[in-house]
């Protein structure tokens, strides 16, 4: 765009020389438009298909410029800068929660792990302790903790960026 072309040729060259679902959605989108469709709705079609935030955000920029005018490769570019900006952070993120991750596996997989371990070496201890009334409502509890602990790990190793 900053080279003079219009957006549907930048489309064109975009869905040409890229490679993988980028370039497909774009080719979709520039078969939509060659058979007459406005360009505000292939894009709002791309952005449903896709599902993306980014690719929503792309489609609202230009349909916005469209309505108002102004400098579209000025907005695609801090659009560009936003979404490599939002990478970075998921990845930052990633990055930061990976001991929480690691911990979480290493607790979780501790208790079954040393149940196999102990039934494997002493059966007689575990058959004993599920072997009684109170043992299996013990089983079923700390079942259900380990799971209870499971989902409180998750949720706060998801952070939504």
């Amino acid at each position: 765009m900053k080279a003079g072309l219009a957006l549907t040729a930048c489309m064109k060259n975009v869905s040409d020389e890229m490679i993988g679902p980028l370039a497909e959605e774009f080719e979709k989108t520039n078969a939509e438009y060659a058979l007459g469709k406005d360009i505000s709705d292939c894009l709002e079609a791309m952005s449903e298909r896709t599902g993306s935030q980014d690719v929503q955000f792309f489609s609202t920029a230009i349909r916005i410029q469209r309505e108002t005018g102004g400098n579209l490769a000025e907005v695609l570019d801090n659009i560009s800068h936003i979404t490599r900006e939002r990478f970075a952070l998921r990845r930052h993120v990633r990055t930061l929660t990976g001991e929480g991750r690691l911990s979480a596996i290493i607790l979780l997989a501790l208790p079954p792990v040393l149940f196999l371990f102990l039934l494997y070496l002493r059966p007689e201890y575990i058959l004993g302790f599920v072997g009684t009334k109170i043992g299996r409502y013990c089983f079923a509890g700390a079942v259900g903790a380990e799971l209870f602990s499971f989902l409180v790990m998750r949720a706060m190793m998801r952070i939504k960026v």
